[in-house]
């Protein structure tokens, strides 16, 4: 293009990298406001004629309206003024008036850039001569991040080029502030939600939890009760035969009625622990407990076995109720026994949460047997943590053996 002025254009590429660091610290304005339905201010700042105009940088004000349309869309009338000095002593001043329309593409917000697109009509005053053209112009700006009373500052750069007998290339760079009207005021944030009750910390609200006041060992269902796994009636921590086939008429242990015997025949025992049912004094053992000749578990038994827990829970599994009940079927039978409740967990996770876990379990155990009716005065609970692995912490097998509760008699000290 002939006159082109390849120094403001190149001072406008400079402009608009220039804004990018500003930009970015823009992103970061802690302050946020609604933004404004329209703003009117003034601006100032230099014109770079072009080559063809034989004239010296000069000044430049601009007076700009916007109105938003949408969060990053405003439309914008702009007047302006600009002087060019003659580059040559004694020639003549060049004068440029003018205005027009411009879509502005950017949030009229702080540190927010902003993309101008525009024409309008430009009157010519060389050396007295006053002649009117139009005018096509691409802008690029900036709202600075900062404030001192809700104002918008904005620094930008206009190529523009007027259409006469040649086309002639003129650069544009303002600074300016807008002062924005119509802001709506924030909304409230919305109400915070409230909290879910739940009384017996078993992890159902209240609202839906048909069991309230559950026990906090019971691992709860959806419904916040105690599970029954074989659907049988009788739930898991009353239930001494948890896996009774479908259909099985069970009696209030969770079992199948004994049959009557009609005529002589081998001893009963159904809880094949080679005692026979008429002499058993704690029917429904755990199978491979090691029982006396009353059917009860041997104490020392007992010190050998674990309750375990799956992984960051304190709750008693379904294997865990039968266990217990046994253990509380012998206490029972033997009220000289008393034990120590020893806690138990893995090295998955923080050192205090485990040591916090490791108490939790022996507490839940401790809660479940005196809820089967033996003396809390018969129990200690202590909680080790991690520090009494039984193996390495390298498997998932491993890690499942190591949270446990298991116990040791205190009584023959």
């Amino acid at each position: 293009m002939r006159g082109a002025n390849r120094a403001g254009r190149r001072a406008l590429a400079c402009l608009a990298l220039s804004l990018l660091p500003v930009a970015s610290a823009g992103a970061q304005f802690a302050e946020e406001t609604p933004l404004p339905s329209w703003y009117l201010g003034p601006m100032v700042g230099y014109g770079i004629p072009d080559s063809s105009r034989a004239a010296k940088n000069g000044l430049n004000f601009q007076l700009v309206g916007g109105r938003v349309l949408a969060e990053a869309v405003a439309v914008e009338l702009s007047a302006f003024g600009t002087k060019f000095d003659s580059d040559v002593s004694g020639g003549p001043e060049t004068e440029l008036t003018g205005g027009g329309l411009d879509l502005a593409l950017g949030t009229p917000d702080y540190g927010s850039p902003v993309f101008l697109l525009g024409a309008g009509t430009v009157a010519q005053k060389i050396a007295g001569v006053s002649e009117n053209s139009t005018y096509g112009n691409l802008g690029l700006g900036i709202y600075l991040p900062f404030t001192f009373g809700g104002e918008l500052w904005r620094i930008e750069g206009r190529y523009q080029a007027v259409f006469d007998d040649d086309l002639i290339e003129d650069i544009r760079v303002n600074l300016g502030v807008l002062f924005a009207f119509g802001r709506k005021p924030p909304e409230p944030p919305p109400p915070p939600p409230a909290p879910i009750s739940d009384a017996d910390e078993d992890g159902v609200a209240d609202a839906s939890d048909r069991c309230p006041g559950t026990p906090r060992w019971v691992r709860p269902d959806a419904n916040g009760c105690a599970p029954d796994s074989d659907n049988d009636g009788v739930d898991e921590t009353q239930d001494d035969c948890p896996s009774t086939p479908p259909g099985t008429t069970v009696d209030d242990t969770g079992c199948e009625p004994r049959p009557v015997a009609t005529a002589p025949q081998a001893p009963f025992d159904e809880d094949a622990d080679g005692i026979a049912d008429a002499s058993d004094s704690c029917p429904h053992t755990v199978p491979r407990f090691n029982v006396d000749t009353r059917g009860c578990v041997i104490p020392e038994d007992v010190t050998m076995r674990n309750v375990h827990f799956d992984s960051s829970s304190w709750r008693l599994t379904a294997d865990g109720y039968a266990l217990l009940r046994s253990v509380g079927a012998t206490l029972k039978v033997q009220p000289g026994i008393t034990l120590e409740v020893q806690g138990h967990a893995d090295s998955s996770g923080p050192l205090a949460m485990n040591q916090e876990l490791s108490l939790q379990r022996a507490e839940v155990v401790r809660d479940f047997l005196t809820y089967l009716g033996i003396p809390a005065s018969r129990f200690t609970v202590k909680a080790y943590g991690e520090g009494q692995s039984l193996n390495d912490n390298k498997t998932r097998e491993s890690r499942s053996t190591n949270r446990r509760v298991q116990f040791r008699r205190t009584d023959q000290q």
